[in-house]
């Protein structure tokens, strides 16, 4: 009866010492895998902290560069830049021909931009609508030894071709007989530039050349 009595104390402590070793080994996993989890959000959290880091860094080398192209290269006064180009409109209203003189007199001349619907917004959004002279003009180019085969163009100041797209629906008309200046127009109808008789007084766009035009 007492070696009953022992096997039977025996097999108690086995299945005690049994189930704290399953339990030891039960929270050594539980440990191992909190500990696995603090590490992947501890990675997580440092690649997030790299990553803004990094966007900082960009935002501020942006903000760097473009301080830098607006600064290098102010437009004299009183020129404004849009689009890379110098601009200033004057509100004295002056003929085709005067109003280029008073240009050429702040070291430009009539705008012949690069970008005109650039431009056109530019004035549309400060100013409201109106009619300004720009440096464009109908020119005559003989093609042949008689005036009949002689062509008419419109071209910028700066010997370029205007961009027969931009012009006002039916434009250029030559409605007075006589329109041979270019003005652009802000306005609510599609296009940019009507042909105009060049002794009507109007308001006019300077530019300043800061180099030779490609």
């Amino acid at each position: 009866m007492i070696r009953g009595e022992l096997e039977h104390r025996g097999r108690k402590i086995e299945e005690e010492t049994e189930r704290e070793r399953r339990e030891e080994e039960g929270e050594g996993r539980e440990e191992s895998t909190v500990n696995n989890s603090c590490q992947q959000m501890q990675d997580h959290c440092t690649r997030e902290i790299g990553l803004a880091a990094s966007l900082r860094d960009l935002a501020v080398t942006v903000r760097v560069l473009l301080a830098k192209t607006t600064a290098s290269a102010p437009c004299p006064y009183p020129y404004t830049r849009v689009v890379g180009e110098c601009f200033y409109l004057h509100r004295k209203k002056l003929a085709w021909e005067k109003a280029r003189r008073v240009c050429r007199g702040m070291g430009g001349d009539l705008a012949a931009p690069a970008h005109p619907h650039a431009l056109q917004a530019h004035l549309a959004d400060k100013y409201g609508p109106g009619y300004y002279w720009v440096g464009g003009r109908k020119v005559t180019q003989q093609t042949s030894e008689d005036e009949s085969g002689d062509e008419e163009m419109w071209l910028w100041l700066t010997g370029r071709q205007l961009d027969p797209d931009n012009w006002l629906f039916s434009r250029p008309d030559n409605q007075q007989g006589d329109e041979d200046c270019l003005e652009l127009v802000m306005s609510d109808y599609p296009g940019l530039f009507n042909d105009e008789t060049c002794l009507v007084r109007q308001k006019f766009i300077c530019q300043y050349w800061e180099g030779d035009e490609e």
